[in-house]
């Protein structure tokens, strides 16, 4: 970053900042300038000055207000107009705010269904908060950084700009679809080590079965599940299934208490 690009920079996030402080009025003027800061520390110079002051005010204290309250584990999606109508800062753009546990892949998750929707993203703004909440979810006070404390959790809250979106079915589409691909995130992530054991018990089961001359075959599947066991692939799902019936006319059926991750649900 140059010295005139930082000049610019420190102006318009000192601008937004003031108008932060401004929309939120002397009580919450401190909390507001703090979270407007820490909110766009990632985010481009171009990316800011484009937006203009009142924009990224109106951004940053709609994610503030919606991340007021929140229990781990919950995923909270909202769909709103920059800067807010009362502020007269009305523009083509609609904002997603999606505020959850700090995980992999949710970014890219996000980003890949707004897309299957139909919707162009002008924007995502990704930020990692370090956040102390009580017994209720309700915030109680916020950090800069990722490594986390006594008390404290990483939260992510992300803001994805598209089209202006005027059409409630449409809102609710968002905000339905983003919530089930999240769901599915969570499942993944949370159920990844199980599903790395069951894959390390097949290796083992491999390894003493008695191969009755199909020491190749064995050996290639052996080979195989070890390469996705040791980082190569990313499993997102895994499930048992229950043959019943002779030969080829023998149906598999689900055992519905094996699912992790996706398929956790026997119904999917």
């Amino acid at each position: 970053m140059n010295a005139i690009d930082d000049k610019a920079r420190k102006l318009i996030l000192r601008q937004a900042a003031a108008e932060a402080r401004r929309m939120a009025g002397k009580r919450g003027a401190k909390v507001a300038d703090k979270f407007v800061r820490q909110y766009y520390q990632i985010v481009s110079t171009t990316d800011l000055t484009e937006r203009g002051a009142a924009r990224l005010a109106g951004d940053a204290l709609a994610m503030l207000e919606l991340s007021g309250r929140r229990k781990p584990g919950q995923i909270i999606v909202d769909v709103c107009d920059p800067g807010g109508s009362n502020e007269g800062s009305s523009t083509i753009h609609s904002v997603v705010h999606i505020l959850s546990d700090d995980m992999p892949f949710l970014l890219d998750s996000s980003s890949a269904e707004m897309t299957r929707l139909g919707h162009t993203v002008h924007l995502i703004i990704h930020p990692v908060f370090r956040t102390r909440r009580d017994k209720t979810g309700k915030l109680m006070d916020f950090f800069a950084g990722k490594a986390p404390g006594i008390g404290v959790q990483n939260e992510s809250m992300m803001s994805i700009t598209i089209n202006r979106q005027g059409d409630p079915a449409r809102i609710k589409e968002i905000e339905k679809g983003l919530k089930s691909v999240l769901n599915d995130v969570y499942a993944a992530v949370e159920d990844w080590q199980a599903m790395r054991g069951k894959v390390q018990d097949m290796i083992g089961e491999f390894k003493l079965r008695n191969s009755e001359g199909a020491v190749a075959d064995i050996a290639e599947a052996q080979d195989f599940l070890q390469w996705a066991y040791d980082d190569h692939f990313t499993f997102l799902g895994y499930r048992e299934y229950n043959f019943a019936g002779p030969g080829l006319g023998a149906k598999a059926r689900i055992d519905p208490g094996s699912g992790l991750g996706i398929l956790r649900n026997p119904k999917r």
